[in-house]
């Protein structure tokens, strides 16, 4: 699973928990309805990330309300016209990964990050990767309707706030 690699941060619960909830979202897309995830795709999950069950299923839940909370509808076949997980751009050489990149059916485009924290806006380096993120997608797409959002545990979606502290 290339994505841990990759977003290894240390050995830290909540971080591989977080993890593991990425790769779970990074398996759903609009045009097959529920939860790609089946009893192998799970435990193989829990093993790369050194998960308990409980803390499989924490992932699971997080997972599960953001693809039913608020922010479900960019899961919807009705209203995505473009979708893709795990995206990788370049911005001034430096590889970025944006969790998902969505356009609508109405031509906007939305950039989500998603986070395990419940309030993403307080921390200033959150604010500025999101930022940056949706930067670049306006550049490649010649948009000015990006739309940058986290997206909570919760399934809360959160607009891009430039002057939280």
């Amino acid at each position: 699973m290339p994505m841990q690699a990759e977003t290894a941060g240390g050995d830290d619960l909540a971080s591989r928990r977080g993890q593991a909830m990425h790769l779970l979202l990074s398996w759903c897309f609009a045009e097959s309805a529920g939860t790609p995830w089946s009893p192998s795709r799970l435990q193989s999950t829990r093993i790369a990330f050194g998960l308990t069950e409980a803390d499989l299923h924490i992932a699971i839940d997080q997972a599960r309300a953001m693809l039913e909370g608020e922010g479900g509808w960019l899961w919807s076949a009705e209203q995505v016209a473009f979708e893709a997980n795990e995206v990788a751009v370049f911005d001034a050489g430096e590889l970025l990964r944006i969790d998902r990149l969505v356009q609508t059916v109405d031509h906007q485009w939305w950039v989500i990050d998603f986070k395990s924290s419940t309030r993403p806006n307080d921390d200033a380096v959150l604010r500025a990767q999101l930022k940056r993120y949706a930067d670049v997608i306006a550049r490649l797409t010649g948009s000015t309707a990006v739309n940058p959002v986290f997206m909570t545990p919760e399934g809360r979606l959160v607009p891009l706030n430039l002057t939280e502290n």
